[in-house]
């Protein structure tokens, strides 16, 4: 069978006798292939580049393995009863194990460490309750129809639904005994959703069932609209700005306009796939795909700028893969990057472009030097264990539902971590060699969040409304009595759209009683959209105003073209035809910075002039995962301009150390016995602890800062 699609597109498909596909060719003219037994059971498939996957079959018609092109197979047992799985056999030797009952539910789950998780069900096949592997049970209990009306935690409290008479959700009450309740119409859509405050979000429809609009809970109403399709078209926001979305006659987006009428446009194959796109800036990226549809290149053009004098070359990044889609490695400008596949890790290593390219000349690529290397291993349930690098070995250790429980640093240090139930931190520890200090021990309430946190010599305490918002933060004096001062307190108050209006904050006197500290309150002003307007503070009062395209403005009635912030009322900001800041200056002064980028568009250097605190240059170097590990600066006074910076060694270096995504340690020159940790909070991004080790033979020292953060996890006191 040949198939013509609107504009000349052809697919060509073969079936043998029994009806069975046996080969496609796409629109590109890449053929699959496909072979079957005598029982109709697909034995093999080609790709157009001759990758082979193989499936073999029991006499039941179960899939006992699959075989990669790579060689790799995962196998699988049945139970003899039913055409269910009793094991899974992965490439790299992680086993799966199931265990049924006589009704062929599953009673239990044996994953590749070991660990069992247990489940009991009735007579109808629902499930009543679970054990996890370390002993925590959670239970349910179901009407009449099937349908769940409660759920038990491990802790014993209780989540309960209600349903309507149609059987549609009615109500969910949680642990707090706060409850939200839905209605629906006839033909099973949501029409509203009641917060436990009162507050109603509500949701209207076409005649055809398609969402057109939502109202929130503060009265801020969004329109859509769509075509015949059901596609958006159009979204019209709170404040009556419009975004358009346009399609061609597959269905396929070809243009995003924004709210002041600038167009991001997109083109396509004839497979659907992109391949460019262009910005609001002229800016062009290219895609280039193998035949399994692997992206093999992007091409990215530069848009024009009078900014930067000197023309910008289009920046090419390459990719390849092995035949089960795997990147085997990228190359761009600066570096070819490496990716190394074993049964329970992975390797990445980088060599500059420059000595690749020479390796390439002289056939020695096997023998090229590595410039960085870095391991990931993990088990075989696919948790993290180990980060190896020449920048540090870092271990992570995890209890039998797979929340980490240790973590170990360089210089024998470690972070430990304690849970009570399913996973809920309780403490929050530092090992220091052989050395013990609680960073943090923790008490929640019937939602597992965080009520009281014990840090230093202070107890964290912090409050919610019924919508889950923070109401206060107050910290006093480890035990001390409700009557005495905090030596912080923190009280915020929200409107019905969610949006923080009122932060008053104190900072007590310690220890007196019935003594209030001085308060400072801040109030917040906020326009249709949710933006944020007006900051009214007790020393200070900022107004901030918008395009309608979200772009922050000194002035009114001007705008931001293409999305680009032409400067302040204190600077003005240049960029380049990536879009990239090139400088920023004090308007009227020489005072600024200018600003270098690498192939993947990271800040690989600044040029300060007059800067206030006396340095001339700032040099930032970064990983293989784009993790930044190395600042260094030079001063003004060392050095006669910026060309000839290199000749001098850099009057400070700082290094930084990483886990995972988060910042760990970082270590000055200009400090070299000194190493600065820093914990997290419950594994989140909001620091909980700043540590300084200073591993001076004659005089080791340690302190502990304690992390006092604003409600989006930026510190604001130590």
């Amino acid at each position: 069978l040949t198939t013509v699609e609107t504009g000349g597109e052809t697919t060509f498909r073969r079936w043998n006798e029994q009806q069975q596909i046996i080969e496609y060719t796409n629109a590109l003219n890449e053929t699959w292939w496909f072979e079957w037994d005598t029982s109709r059971l697909l034995t093999k498939a080609i790709a157009p580049d001759g990758s082979e996957w193989g499936y073999t079959y029991d006499e039941r018609g179960n899939l006992t393995q699959s075989t990669d092109p790579e060689q790799q197979s995962t196998c699988y047992d049945w139970d003899k009863d039913f055409a269910f799985p009793t094991a899974q056999t992965l490439p790299n030797g992680a086993a799966w194990h199931w265990e049924y009952n006589e009704h062929g539910d599953i009673r239990r789950v044996i994953d590749p460490l070991g660990h069992i998780t247990r489940l009991a069900w009735d007579d109808q096949g629902l499930c009543l309750g679970q054990v996890d592997a370390k002993g925590n049970e959670t239970h349910y209990r179901y009407n009449a129809r099937g349908q769940l009306i409660e759920q038990r935690d491990c802790s014993g409290y209780p989540t309960t639904l209600t349903y309507d008479d149609w059987g549609q959700l009615r109500s969910l009450t949680n642990a707090q005994n706060e409850t939200t309740t839905y209605t629906f119409s006839e033909a099973g859509l949501l029409l509203t959703e009641c917060l436990p405050d009162g507050t109603e979000n509500r949701y209207d429809y076409d005649a055809t069932g398609q969402l057109v609009g939502i109202t929130d809970a503060g009265e801020r109403h969004i329109l859509l609209r769509r075509n015949r399709r059901g596609q958006v078209i159009a979204r019209r926001d709170p404040a009556g700005h419009w975004l358009h979305f346009h399609y061609d006659t597959f269905g396929r987006m070809q243009a995003l306009e924004n709210e002041q009428g600038e167009q991001y446009r997109f083109e396509y194959d004839a497979l659907h796939r992109l391949t460019d796109e262009h910005d609001l800036i002229g800016q062009q990226k290219h895609y280039q795909y193998d035949v399994m549809g692997n992206v093999t290149q992007i091409k990215t053009t530069p848009g024009p700028c009078v900014d930067t004098p000197i023309p910008l070359s289009p920046q090419v990044t390459t990719f390849g893969y092995d035949k089960v889609g795997r990147l085997l490695f990228r190359e761009n400008a600066d570096y070819r990057t490496e990716y190394l596949y074993q049964p329970l890790s992975v390797t990445l290593r980088r060599v500059p472009m420059a000595i690749w390219h020479e390796a390439e000349r002289t056939g020695t690529t096997t023998r090229v030097e590595y410039q960085d290397a870095l391991t990931f291993t993990y088990d075989k349930v696919g948790q993290l264990v180990r980060e190896a690098s020449a920048r540090g070995d870092y271990q992570h250790h995890y209890d039998v539902l797979g929340n980490i429980t240790r973590t170990e640093l360089p210089h024998q240090r470690a972070f430990e971590y304690l849970y009570y139930g399913s996973g809920h931190l309780q403490q929050t520890q530092w090992r220091d060699n052989a050395q013990l200090t609680v960073l943090a021990e923790y008490q929640r309430d019937r939602l597992h969040r965080e009520t009281l946190r014990t840090s230093g010599a202070l107890d964290n305490e912090t409050g919610y409304d019924c919508r889950g918002r923070i109401t206060h933060q107050v910290a006093r004096q480890m035990n001390a009595s409700q009557f005495v001062t905090p030596v912080i307190d923190r009280r915020y108050r929200w409107d019905k759209r969610n949006q923080l209006i009122e932060r008053s904050v104190s900072y007590g006197q310690t220890g007196e009683v019935f003594t209030a500290g001085h308060w400072y309150y801040h109030s917040y002003q906020y326009d249709p959209l949710g933006q944020l307007t007006a900051h009214l503070g007790s020393v200070q009062t900022e107004h901030f105003l918008y395009d309608a395209a979200a772009n922050l403005l000194t002035r009114p009635h001007t705008e931001a073209p293409h999305n680009q912030v032409q400067g302040s009322d204190k600077f003005d900001y240049r960029y380049d035809g990536f879009g990239r800041m090139v400088s920023r200056y004090e308007k009227g002064s020489s005072s600024g910075q200018r600003y270098h980028y690498d192939s993947d568009h990271r800040i690989i250097a600044v040029d300060i002039d007059q800067g206030p605190l006396g340095y001339q240059r700032a040099e930032y170097r970064y990983d293989i995962l784009g993790r930044r590990i190395e600042k260094r600066l030079w001063k003004a006074s060392a050095i006669a301009n910026t060309v000839t910076y290199h000749q001098h060694e850099p009057d400070e270096v700082y290094s930084f150390g990483w886990v995972g995504m988060r910042l760990v340690s970082e270590h000055s020159s200009a400090a070299p016995h000194t190493t600065v940790y820093h914990a997290y909070n419950d594994q989140s991004y909001t620091p909980l602890a700043r540590i300084e080790c200073t591993d001076n033979p004659l005089n080791p020292q340690r302190a502990i800062y304690y992390t006092h953060s604003s409600l989006s996890g930026l510190p604001e006191a130590l």
